[in-house]
């Protein structure tokens, strides 16, 4: 971590929304995949 006085603080939450936000559309398209997969399964 770095020391309080070179660390800004919005500047990082801002990057880390940002990854939250590509991590969550990620997580989207994996979920499709998995319920397209379960389906494809299912109707064997």
């Amino acid at each position: 971590m770095p020391k309080a006085e070179n660390f800004d603080f919005a500047k990082r939450l801002e990057e880390l929304n940002e990854e939250l936000e590509s991590l969550n559309v990620e997580a989207r398209e994996l979920e499709e995949r998995i319920a397209e997969n379960v389906a494809q399964i299912l109707n064997l």
